[in-house]
Order: C-alpha cells, then structure tokens, then sequence
C-alpha cells in the first residue's frame, strides 16, 4: 500500500469530537469521518480503474474534492496507484504550469515514499511519462501508477483566460495536456525525429517508449463548464467519454454521514437533522429526499458547536430544537461578517423578494450591481450562499438554499430598520440646530435696537414696544402652528407616499408571481397539448400494430400447428436415439468393468477417460469405480495424479468436477471427515508470480545446484505450516494428544498430498517454495540477508538426550523470520514436503529445529521416502489462483 500524502491546507483537522468539516472539504486523512458516498467512490473508482482519463463534474457544492480525496484516493493506493492532487496557480508570481505540475508530482512522490524519474526543464508532460524507465516504484519495488488529478478545472476557462499572457500560458499547457490525455507525441518532438540523419547511430526515438501508457488523468469541474470543456474535444477527444456525475446525497445516505458519530448525536435525533438539512415533511420517505453534503456539514458542524460550548455529551433533540433557525443565522453571520457592505446588501435586497421568497438574478446583471465583482460573486459560491443555474443560455443567481430565506430576510429587515432610525435621527438633529440659530439671530438684532435708541427713548417706545413684542409673539405662535400643520401634512404625504410605494412593491410581486404562475401554465399546456399529439399518434399506431397483431395470430396459429406436429416427430426420433445411446453405454460400461476394478491407475484413468468422452453422467462414472482405491490414501494419491496429468493434457471443466467428487467421496471413507464448504478460515498468501531463478551454489557435491531459470503463474500458499488441529478435522485417528497449534508431523507424503487435495489444493511445487522463500529479488533467506538466529527460526536444537528436544515450536512464533508477503516458518520449525521427485525419494524444503543453520537457506534441499513418516516434517498447501473450494 502507498503511504498517504500530507493534509491539504484547505482541509478541516477533524476528530472524533468534531467529525464534520462544516464548509471545508474532506482530506484523505479524514476518510474515516467520509460518510454516505460508498456507492459513488466505488463507481468513479471503477472508471478511473477503466480508461487513461476520468472526468468528474458537479453542480457546485455537492463535494467533489472531498469524495476524490477521502473516498476514491484510500481505495486507488491500495491498488498500487499513486493519486497526485493537482491545483494549477495562475498567479503572475508562480512557475509557469507545466513546471507546477512536475513539481507537485515530485513532491507527492516523495511524501508517499516512491521513487519517481527526474525531469528536464524543457521537455514536455507526454516526453516525461514516456522515456524509456521512466517508471514509479515503492518502498516494496511494486511498480506505481500515478494519477494526476486536476481539481477545479474549470478554473482553466476562467483565471487562466483572464488576459492574453495568461491565455497564451494556458493554451500552451492545454496543449501539453491534450497530448499525454491522447498518449499522442508532441509535434516538436516529431519535428526533430524527422530531422535526424538517416544514417544516425543512435535515434532520439530509442529513449522512448511510444506503446506504454503507465499513467491516468482526472479532470473535475463544476458541470457549467461542461461546454467549455467539450470545445477542448477537437484536441482532446477522450473528454466526450468515460464521464461520472456526481448528484446530491439521498437521506438514506445521509443518515450514514450523520451516525457516523453515534457517540455524539442521539440515534432519533440523526434523522431530525436530515430531514431538517432537505427541508423535508416528516411523512416523506428518506430515499426520496435531496440533501447537498456541504450544507449538511454545516448543519451537523453548527449544532455540535453548540453541544461543545454547552458541555453536552450529545446533540439532543433539545439541542436539535432551540437551534434550528440559530444554526443557519450564525452560519449567515459568520459567512457575510467579512464581506464588502454592497456585497452584503446584493445578497439581501436582489436575491430575496420583499415576501421572503428566492429571487434569481442574471449573473451580467449581478456584476453591473456597484460594488459587485466576480471576484465577490466567486467567494459567495465558495462559502456556500449562493449557486449558480444555467438554465438555457443564461447563468443565474439564487441562494443555495431555501433555509437560508428566513436568516437572509431577517438580516434585511434589521438592517432597513437601522437605516430607518438612524435617518430619523439625522432629520431631528438638522431641525434642532435650525431653531437654535434663529432663536441667536432675533436675540442679537434685538441688543442692537436696545442700544441704538438710548435711554432717553426708552420711556417713550416702551409701552409700544411691549406692544410689538406682543404681536411678534402671537405671529411666532401663528407661525409654529401653522409649521405644525405643515409637519402633520407632510408626515401624512410621506406615509401615503410609503403606502402607495409598498402597494406598488406589492403589485409587482404580485405581477411577478403571475407572469411566473402564467409561464408555467403555458409550458403545462404545451406540455400537455404535446402529450395529446404524442397519445393520438400512439394510438393509431396500436391500431395498425393490433391490425397487424391479428394477420400475426393467424399465421402463428397454423405455425404453432406445424410446429407441434414436427416437435412430435422430434420427440419420437430423440427417444429412439436416446435407447440407443443407453444402450451403446451399458454396453460400454459392461466392456470397462475390469479396467475399473484394476489395481493400476493408468488403467482405472483410461477407463474414466473413455466414459467422459462418451455420455455417462459423473456420478454414473464414480460408480464403477472398485471401494479399495478409497481405503487409504496410499492407494487414493496414485488415482489423483494420474487423474490431474490427465486433466492438464486434455482440459476439461468436467474432469475438474471428476476430481471435486474423488475428494468428496475420499473424505466419506471412515475415519477422514468432510472438506470444509469455504476456505475463509484458512490464512492464504497470493503471489503474483513471475519470472524466477532457482538454486544456489553451496558445495561442489551438493544437489542444490539446480540453477535454473522458471516462469511461474500467480498462485496461493498456506501462511502457516498445517497445524495438529487442523490436520485432525481431516484424519480423526491422528494422535489426539499433539499440540492443536503446532506443526502437524508424522505424516508420509501420501497423507500430505491427500489433506491438499481435500482442501482443493496440493502440495506445492520446489519452484513455487523457493519462490515463496526467496521472493523475485532471490534472497538466500526468507526474512533477507541476515544470518539465522533465535528470533527468526526454531534451529540448531539437536541433542543426544532426547529430554531436552525441545521440539517443534507453535506456528507463527518468530514473526521476525516471516517473508515481506507475511509468510512464516520456511525456515526451520519442521521440513516441509514438496510435490517433487520420485516415487522413492520426494524434495523436504526448509530445515527443521533439529538441523543447524546450514539447512535453513532456502535453496537448500533435503530427500525421503513418500511412505515415510518423520517428527521432524510438515508440510503446507498451494492452490491455483482462483478462489474455488473443494
């Protein structure tokens, strides 16, 4: 398996306590949390598994970084695919792209510990995939396959379009890209090939590999891009095929999202949330509901938040119902607290009507708004508020989210009613600081007149004075009454005015409504009046199709007619055949009953091979068959080899199912028991086989010197020796007394190869030991290069005083001394049998506790007789690679 990458910077750090991301994707160290998208993983991981190239697209918000990252990547490493995750920067002050993605693939590789080719400046993506060992390889020397996955690719189409010198980058890069989608090479590459010298030496071609494609391509996007992306089909044809869509989660798999932390939610409250996520009834079923997973996380985020700062050990149906409108307004402040105030009010006064009900804008019409950018717009869509709807030829804005209406309406209605008090604040301050500044100027004209007259005028003038006084006084109060009245008239003007404004607002919803209501009626009768056009033709077609069903019926009948006769005859001649042929069986069957009671083999084989090729049924055959060759399994072994050579010279599915019944009716013989029905239970190794040299020199006069070279095809072998208690559910008579989990010992090579066959499978071959041993890379011990000792192998225990013979050890104690595959004890602990060799001396592998460490190498060979038994050898058993039972 390939170790995983680093966290992406743009990931949640999640826990046990906080398993949900809220807004931010899932990272693949988080893929225990990633809950509710198993179905979808499966599927893209197929595709990706099928072609060169995948595309994945989605509206915007329904997760697809997070099911690459945390649902599809754990399933490709444990394939041996090596994903990289590719976001392209179209910054001026970054690399230019194709540089961005060699680097980003050198360092994924090294973050997952593989080995991968180094790079030129100048060559192109299709000449670095392509040079002649130019592979990637794990710590395991496994060949690698690297996935290069372009997150936000739409990003392609936009920031790296924005100006001509990013235009020109990107077109350059598209280029590139097109020609390793199509494993195409590169024009300037075919440029210099043709100008080579007929007569060079050595071509630029050779450093090449044109028919090797070990490399895969992902492209995600947001599906309004789709158009833009099949413009690119002219250059990069596999875009039209090999597609996923990813869709919005259902509540059944929602629920799997919400209860993935059971600890922290209470059972009956995880449906709630669903339901309350989808704006669902509580009597719709939960398959049919429609969930977007970023607004769900939010949902599940925002409540545990709240469980948290409460201390609360779950999330409640309490806590579930103080919180529901809470949840989303928090969300809402939070995601518009940092937000340009034009930007905010767009949201509030263009995409909500004055009811409270979703409004849609046209995304040029948006960008004329002041304030208003793309860049604005772009961040809306990343925080989840809004999405954008192409709907025809249009792009159009709405709230992501009818539960977001009520927060958004709230926040608009707040914020109007702040601007009205703050308006009304202003007008009586404005009025104030007019009246003090009248009220200062009659005061000083008034000194001034006071002593402008004098003294001596002022017993004259006084009484008219005070007069005069009087009368400015009664025409100030005339006046502030009259500005009274105008004040009430105005304030009454402005309400009817705010009236008539309101009745207006009202007018146009309620127009807006109709014109909707009016539209949809039409698209209704044209639907309908399409589907009354579509079941009157269907109906004169049934007419002509019953018409044409009658002139049938009657010639099927008189066909049926003639039919039946004929099947008369056929049944007539098939039963005389069928006489016949008994009768040509039984007399073939008569003829070969002496050759199936023969005591040899070869005879009893032809006979089963004469009576597969004609038409006896198996069990038919097994009948003739004399109860000695089951008596033991010195007689049974003889008939299983000569029926298996016969089986690989002449293939056959039903010498197979022959040899199935052998065993089956082997194991019913007294004192052995019945095959297992399935080989779960026993711990398998798979090993992909290959090409293999066998042998080691170790002495002049050794008979270990074999040396030669083999291909051997993948197969399975026993992780552990067979044990005393796993040999006693074959033979019930073995010694009861032996040790359930140590090697089982004491048994010829007869009972070794009768227990495999009864498990489906055999002995295995000196090749297919050693190989299991040594490993591709022949290493002279199961664990590597080290010398033996006590904490690999059970060795060097032999003694003159038998009572302290420690003997066999139980299997699997020396993990240190196991293979990389996991394969333990092929040194020492008992020899082990082979299928090799004579019929008077078979191949041991493997040394036992009684030898030194000289026979613990595994090239090392040993004999014995197959009749022979020994405390010192075991065996273990292969099977071919299928996952068949016995």
């Amino acid at each position: 398996m390939i170790a995983e990458t680093l966290t992406h910077p743009s990931q949640a750090k999640l826990s046990d306590e906080s398993p949900w991301p809220g807004l931010l994707s899932f990272g693949e160290a988080d893929s225990k949390y990633f809950r509710g998208r198993d179905f979808e993983s499966e599927m893209l991981y197929r595709r990706v598994e099928r072609e060169r190239l995948t595309i994945l697209f989605a509206p915007s918000g329904l997760g697809k970084s997070s099911i690459l990252q945390a649902g599809v990547f754990p399933l490709l490493r444990r394939e041996s695919v090596l994903p990289i995750y590719i976001r392209l920067d179209f910054s001026p002050a970054k690399p230019d792209l194709l540089r961005q993605v060699k680097t980003i693939v050198a360092r994924a590789a090294k973050q997952a510990n593989v080995e991968a080719p180094s790079s030129t400046p100048k060559e192109t993506l299709w000449e670095f995939f392509h040079r002649k060992h130019a592979d990637f390889w794990d710590e395991r020397h496994r060949l690698v396959v690297p996935l290069l996955v372009f997150d936000q690719f739409e990003e392609i189409f936009t920031l790296g379009a924005r100006d001509r010198f990013h235009e020109q980058a990107t077109n350059a890069f598209i280029t590139e890209l097109s020609d390793l989608v199509e494993a195409r090479p590169p024009v300037q590459l075919k440029s210099r090939l043709e100008l080579e010298p007929s007569d060079k030496m050595n071509s630029e071609a050779e450093d090449f590999s044109f028919e090797r494609h070990r490399y895969k391509i992902l492209l995600s996007l947001r599906e309004d891009f789709l158009p833009d992306l099949e413009d690119l089909g002219e250059r990069m044809g596999s875009v039209a095929h090999n597609r996923f869509r990813l869709g919005r989660m259902n509540g059944v798999a929602a629920l799997q999202a919400v209860n993935q932390a059971p600890q922290i939610i209470v059972p009956d409250v995880a449906e709630r949330v669903v339901r309350f996520a989808a704006a669902a009834e509580r009597d719709d079923e939960l398959v049919d509901l429609e969930v977007e997973p970023a607004l769900l996380s939010v949902v599940c985020g925002e409540l545990n938040s709240k469980r948290l700062e409460s201390r609360e050990s779950q999330i409640t149906e309490r806590t579930l119902e103080g919180s529901q409108k809470q949840v989303l307004a928090d969300f809402y402040e939070r995601s518009i607290s940092d937000l340009d105030p034009a930007v905010c009010t767009f949201v509030e006064e263009r995409l909500i009507t004055r009811r409270g009900f979703r409004n849609v804008v046209v995304y040029d019409e948006a960008l004329s708004t002041p304030g208003v950018t793309q860049e604005a717009i772009e961040e809306l869509v990343k925080r989840r508020l809004v999405r954008i709807d192409e709907r025809g030829r249009r792009q159009l804005i709405e709230l992501s989210h009818d539960l977001l209406t009520g927060v958004v309406t709230a926040n608009r209605d707040e914020r109007r009613r702040r601007s009205r008090e703050a308006e009304a604040v202003r007008e009586l301050e404005e009025q104030h600081r007019k009246s003090r500044k009248r009220a200062a100027v009659l005061f000083l004209v008034l000194l001034l007149a006071i002593g402008a007259l004098g003294g001596l005028a002022w017993a004259y003038f006084a009484q008219r004075q005070a007069d005069e006084l009087a009368e400015a006084k009664e025409t100030a109060e005339r006046a502030a009454a009259e500005a009274f009245t105008q004040r009430r008239i105005a304030d009454a003007e402005r309400q009817e005015a705010e009236g008539r404004k309101a009745d207006a607002d009202k007018a146009r919803e309620f127009a807006e409504q109709a014109a909707t209501e009016a539209s949809r009626q039409q698209r209704i009768a044209d639907a309908q009046r399409e589907e009354a056009v579509r079941q009157r033709q269907e109906a004169l077609k049934a007419r002509a199709d019953a018409e044409m069903a009658t002139e049938d019926a009657v010639h099927q009948r008189n066909l049926a007619e003639k039919q039946r006769r004929l099947a008369e005859q056929r049944e007539q001649e098939i039963e005389e055949s069928q006489q016949q042929v008994q009768a040509t069986n039984d007399a073939l069957v008569e003829a070969l009953g002496e050759r199936l009671s023969s005591r040899n083999p070869d005879e009893v084989v032809g006979a089963l091979d004469m009576l597969v090729r004609g038409s006896q049924e198996s069990k038919a055959v097994l009948a003739g068959i004399d109860d000695r060759w089951f008596e033991s399994p010195r007689d049974f072994v003889p008939l299983l080899i000569a029926l298996d050579e016969l089986a690989r010279s002449q293939p056959n599915e039903r010498w197979l199912g022959l040899r199935g019944m052998l065993v089956t009716r082997f194991s019913q013989a007294p004192d052995y028991g019945l095959p297992p029905g399935t080989l779960n239970e026993i711990e398998r190794i798979r090993l992909n086989g290959g090409e293999f040299y066998m042998g080691m020199s170790f002495d002049s006069d050794s008979d270990d010197e074999i040396r030669f070279r083999i291909l051997l095809p993948p197969f399975y072998i026993q992780q552990y020796e067979v044990t005393n208690a796993e040999y006693r559910r074959f033979d019930r008579r073995y010694d009861p007394d032996a040790p359930g989990d140590h090697p089982v010992t004491n048994v010829s090579w007869y009972d070794a190869m009768a227990y495999a066959a009864w498990l489906g499978g055999s002995l295995p071959t000196e090749a297919q030991w050693e190989f299991a041993a040594r490993g591709p890379s022949r290493r002279p011990y199961p664990w590597g290069l080290e010398q033996p000792s006590s904490s690999r192998a059970n060795y060097d225990h032999g003694t003159n005083d038998a009572t302290l013979d420690p003997g066999t050890a139980p299997v699997g104690s020396f993990p240190a001394g196991a293979t990389p595959e996991k394969i333990h004890d092929l040194a020492g602990n008992v020899w082990e049998w082979c299928q090799d060799g004579t019929s008077r001396r078979r191949i041991l592998k493997g040394g036992s506790y009684f030898n030194d460490e000289s026979y613990l190498a595994a090239a090392r060979r040993n004999f014995l007789h197959g009749e022979e038994t020994e405390s010192v050898v075991g065996f273990r058993v292969t099977w071919t690679d299928s996952l068949s039972t016995p």
